[in-house]
């Protein structure tokens, strides 16, 4: 049996990678024999490493190993610093490339004698998970987000679209999303009521797509008799949101202690 090998796949952004990379050293650490491999697109591995001979090079540090997959944009690209044509442009040409390269990485590290057995994606990232599938992998979300804000989009794409949509122009109208306090439509992400900017559209389409994904993983383990379930880690603090945890479907595990005896990683199996 091939030893464990976890590629986490991150969306080309600061806010994305810096969580992923702290998934990663944690992986290393709690799984020794393990093989953790983070992958951002080839213009965030050329910030992480500058010196590198070929911004696609594979890096080893340490325990974790960094090799990039390519999103079409490899000199970068900033979703909200252009229009809403171009941020459309971007995500077609992401999932496209993105798709394509991932595949490939799976490829170059197979061929190496290091083939990944679970694909950890981080938000954004549906196109890893598509690929995962049809390899059959096992592969989990990494929700970078608090759990709260998991329980308002799990609940937004099940439920409750119409209600906020319908009176996304009031502000002051309260939502009642189970297992968290009621909100004013103000209160909720900016990407259910601005519709009108281009940028903010072209991003949640993405995000629909991660849950999405997410729901195929629910209904294939259902038709498979639960024998592979749809798979969540959130990092939390279960006293600060036991309600939002409790509100989407499924059980907690405490699997991995981060930073302090109080706060802890759940793997959510919905």
């Amino acid at each position: 049996m091939a030893p464990l090998h976890f590629l986490v796949v991150a969306f080309p952004g600061q806010g994305h990678i810096n969580p992923a990379r702290a998934l990663a050293e944690r992986l290393a650490r709690a799984t020794p024999g393990a093989r953790v491999t983070l992958s951002a697109a080839v213009s965030a591995h050329r910030r992480m490493f500058p010196s590198l001979a070929s911004p696609d090079d594979e890096v080893y540090d340490g325990a974790i190993s960094y090799i990039p997959y390519s999103d079409g944009y490899d000199h970068g690209f900033s979703l909200f610093a252009g229009d809403g044509e171009e941020a459309e442009r971007y995500t077609e040409v992401f999932g496209r490339v993105g798709r394509e390269t991932f595949s490939a990485v799976l490829d170059r590290l197979a061929a190496r004698g290091r083939p990944v057995t679970c694909v950890v994606y981080a938000m954004l990232m549906w196109w890893a998970a598509e690929v995962a599938r049809e390899r059959g992998l096992p592969r989990a979300l990494y929700w970078i987000q608090p759990a709260t804000m998991l329980a308002v989009y799990y609940h937004y794409f099940h439920g409750y679209e119409r209600l906020v949509t319908e009176h996304a122009a009031e502000p002051g109208f309260m939502v009642s999303i189970p297992g968290l306090p009621p909100m004013a439509i103000r209160d909720l992400p900016s990407f259910f009521s601005n519709l009108a900017d281009g940028r903010i559209v072209a991003a949640f389409r993405d995000i629909r797509r991660t849950f999405q994904q997410l729901d195929l993983d629910v209904d294939s383990s259902s038709s498979a008799g639960g024998s592979r379930r749809a798979m969540v880690l959130v990092n939390t603090v279960e006293e600060l949101e036991a309600g939002a945890l409790a509100s989407v479907p499924g059980l907690c595990w405490k699997i991995i202690q981060i930073y302090s005896s109080w706060q802890v990683m759940y793997v959510l199996v919905v």
